[in-house]
């Protein structure tokens, strides 16, 4: 063969290697703008989740606080009771003086 034939193959093999590893590039590039866009959405559902978790927390704690409400009125209630001499198992109509007690 000669020099120029020599040339021309190594020139031909240079040009399919860079064809070759220009078209990788490319998928590379495409596969990464997938896993991008992958992310992001992960990103976004993540986000979404976080909201969804504080609102949750938000509304057991506000459940929380009502119910230890509600048993701190049920105390001063019994509590009341107590001081006013009436029994906790007692129906407090039925120890009302005039409620239709004859006992009282």
């Amino acid at each position: 063969m000669s020099i120029a034939g020599d040339i021309g193959n190594q020139l031909l093999s240079t040009v399919a290697r860079l064809a070759a590893l220009e078209t990788r590039t490319q998928d590379v590039a495409r596969h990464q703008e997938l896993i991008e866009a992958k992310l992001d959405s992960l990103l976004e559902r993540l986000i979404r989740i976080e909201g969804n978790y504080e609102h949750l927390r938000s509304g057991v704690r506000n459940e929380i606080m009502a119910d230890i409400k509600a048993d701190l009125r049920e105390t001063r209630v019994y509590l009341d009771l107590q001081a006013r001499g009436i029994p906790f198992g007692a129906s407090v109509r039925t120890n009302i003086p005039g409620d239709g007690d004859p006992n009282h």
